[in-house]
């Protein structure tokens, strides 16, 4: 399984291991181009830049759970014997939590301009050439886009580092950032092969597809930061299409579509077939290494309880493969959808995606009691003493009993699917046109499936989207985030689209992040503390509570502009280059 992987990590040994030392760093940056001489050495190169992506300080943690997924409305932490759990979970972090990510991005992009010098610099250009400068050239946007939505702009790096280069770039604009990942996705886009030519071994890796769709992403992304930002000197509305015309591209190719079954994109053993997929972070149990340092993900540890068994890596002492109980589906988030008749008449009468997207019942094979969460009713006939409750569901989208250690997991993260294809369409033609009959249908795609029930018995919610439930271009937004909110739960992609999302223009914010975190500021709508459950009449109250410390410190923020909207520069990078002082922080940090 995943062979690309194991390639990747031999690569990755041989060639420029990934390290954040300063050691390493002035190896990396005075690394001689000339070294570079045969296919063997760029291809090589290439591989270990895929594998920035597993390294604990880009997508296996700090950037894929603690910035990704623990900073928006959905999941929190309270763990408090994990510093950076505890930060990130509780919106305490600063710039000295930052650095990780940031510096892994770098890497990516110091070894993609070193493959893109090496290539333009050859004497014949081979195919084998193209498709390597290419993939070069998608990894940097990758990067690029990614650094981009986290800090707003960031110095601009496009060629090898050498003992003459100048090292402290200023903070480039974030037009000028977009326009060069525009630029990049849009050359590797005409260069990649299609999904469907993929070797099996090549799992993971750049395809005209990925490119088409991080290009769809980014240009609808540029459009709201246009209009959030209320630039007169861009269009949004060239933009938006630009987004409506690769997703197109992607839809047409045939190369991509959407699974019956929904879990199925979850599972480890299939989420590399699935057809649905457009481009993962790749990950697998490491053989070789171990915990932090191993290739594996370290998803299941953290989303699923400490009282499930067989489910994780876990499995030293008396641990059994449980998990570590690390991040917590807010409460008030799973009822917005239980508690929507759209959603869910209750249980055993829910979207497919619901049932399936979280645990809320399940049994302790530890000590044999039966586990309920809220919002559930307890289980028919069974005593108190054999019972046990969770005051919040679970995510139910990482679980791998045969990962080799508690954090050594095979599960991918998914970067882009078919259904946020799908998603971005409806909301671009939204905002050009609003929601017209073509952005129903394009968003509609996700609750067909849905119906499915993964090719059970077909159910009848969610009932698809009609014109007289959105009427403007605000409630479609709205409509828009909150089938997103349940379809990519866990994710990775809640925080990016409250950030660039535009706010209903009643509320006067200017973002969903701003409107979202101050309707959760409403203690009288969104209760300050989790729910309890009631023995007597077998009820939780309160339905809409929440686990305040995970949301206090964004919804009490006073200044002019919410400084959560974008994270820190690193103290590193504020310390060490002259071009970056602490007047280029961004607002409110």
């Amino acid at each position: 399984m995943k062979k690309y992987i194991n390639h990747l990590l031999i690569s990755l040994a041989i060639v420029f291991a990934a390290s954040s030392c300063s050691l390493d760093e002035k190896l990396y940056d005075t690394l001689p181009v000339d070294a570079l001489g045969t296919d063997k050495d760029l291809v090589d190169l290439l591989e270990g830049t895929y594998g920035e992506f597993n390294d604990p300080a880009a997508f296996k943690l700090w950037g894929g759970i603690m910035m990704m997924m623990l900073c928006a409305d959905d999941f929190t932490s309270t763990n408090t014997g994990t510093a950076e759990f505890t930060n990130f979970g509780q919106k305490t972090y600063s710039s000295v939590d930052t650095h990780q990510f940031w510096d892994s991005m770098y890497r990516v992009i110091r070894q993609a301009n070193i493959i893109e010098s090496k290539i333009n610099g050859l004497p014949e250009q081979t195919d084998l050439s193209y498709r390597i400068l290419a993939e070069a050239q998608f990894l940097r946007g990758f990067a690029y886009y990614y650094l981009v939505r986290f800090f707003g702009g960031v110095p601009l790096r496009l060629d090898v580092v050498a003992y003459d280069s100048d090292f402290y770039l200023p903070r480039a604009s974030v037009a000028e950032i977009y326009t060069q990942i525009f630029k990049d996705l849009e050359a590797a886009e005409k260069v990649l092969p299609l999904q469907s030519a993929l070797t099996a071994n090549e799992n993971g890796r750049a395809t005209k597809g990925a490119a088409q769709a991080i290009l769809a992403n980014a240009s609808l992304t540029f459009g709201n930061y246009i209009d959030n930002e209320k630039l007169t000197v861009l269009t949004s509305s060239t933009y938006y299409q630009d987004a409506i015309d690769w997703c197109d591209a992607v839809i047409l190719s045939g190369e991509y579509s959407l699974i019956t079954k929904y879990e199925d994109l979850f599972d480890v053993e299939k989420q590399n077939n699935t057809g649905e997929i457009i481009f993962s972070i790749q990950f697998a149990s490491d053989p070789n290494k171990s915990a932090q340092a191993a290739a594996g993900s370290e998803f299941a540890l953290r989303f699923l309880p400490e009282n499930m068994f067989n489910v994780t890596g876990n499995t030293g002492g008396t641990n059994g493969g449980k998990g570590g109980n690390t991040i917590l589906v807010q409460p008030f988030f799973y009822y917005e959808y239980f508690g929507d008749a759209d959603y869910s008449k209750g249980e055993g009468d829910m979207d497919y995606r619901l049932e399936k997207s979280f645990f809320t019942r399940w049994l302790n094979t530890n000590n044999g009691k039966q586990i309920f969460s809220f919002p559930l009713k307890r289980p028919t006939g069974v005593v108190a003493a054999n019972r046990a409750t969770k005051p919040q569901p679970y995510l139910a989208k990482y679980v791998d009993p045969n990962g080799k250690d508690s954090r050594n997991h095979g599960n991918d993260l998914i970067i882009t699917r078919m259904s946020e294809i799908y998603m971005i369409k409806a909301e671009a033609i939204n905002e050009l046109h609003g929601p017209t009959a073509e952005a129903l249908a394009a968003f509609n795609e996700l609750r067909i499936r849905a119906r499915k029930a993964g090719g059970e018995t077909p159910r009848v919610l969610p009932v698809d989207l009609d014109a007289s439930k959105v009427p403007d271009k605000d409630a479609f937004r709205l409509a828009v985030l909150k089938e997103k909110g349940l379809e990519f739960v866990g994710e990775g992609i809640r925080w990016f689209d409250l950030v660039r999302m535009p706010a209903p223009a009643a509320s006067g914010k200017q973002t969903m992040f701003d409107y979202r975190f101050s309707e959760l500021a409403n203690e009288t709508k969104f209760p300050r503390k989790i729910p309890t459950y009631n023995e007597n009449n077998d009820r939780w109250n309160p339905n809409y509570g929440s686990i305040w410390v995970g949301l206090k410190n964004i919804c009490e923020f006073q200044g002019e502009r919410n400084k959560f909207r974008l994270f820190p520069i690193p103290k590193t990078e504020i310390d060490n280059n002259p071009n970056l002082t602490f007047q280029n922080q961004n607002p409110g940090w």
